[in-house]
């Protein structure tokens, strides 16, 4: 048999239920995929806000760093300093529903 007379009723039964398990893990892939293109948007945005302060920028990379510093010991208390002092603007709803999740 050929691949160009290939139909998918010459699979066996566990052969559909695995191409049928693929077809689903591939929307699943394709929704994840699109999901961290449009989280990679948002962080590319909120770095771009962060350029925007020229005017402090040397002020802005020490507290960008000491953040840095603190989320590699503790990411909570890393994560609160950045808030805190405007380093990241994010909606923290959005970003406690990811931290939960990543547990």
């Amino acid at each position: 048999m050929s691949l160009s007379s290939f139909t998918v009723a010459d699979l066996t039964k566990e052969e559909r239920d695995q191409l049928e398990e693929i077809s689903r893990r591939k929307v699943e892939l394709l929704d994840e995929i699109q999901s961290i293109q449009d989280e990679l948007r948002s962080v590319n945005s909120q770095i771009e806000e962060l350029d925007g302060f020229a005017d402090d920028s040397h002020t802005r990379r020490k507290q960008l760093m000491a953040g840095k510093r603190k989320f590699n010991l503790d990411p909570e208390k890393g994560l609160r300093y950045m808030f805190d002092h405007h380093i990241l603007v994010l909606l923290q709803q959005r970003l406690r529903r990811r931290l939960i999740n990543s547990l």
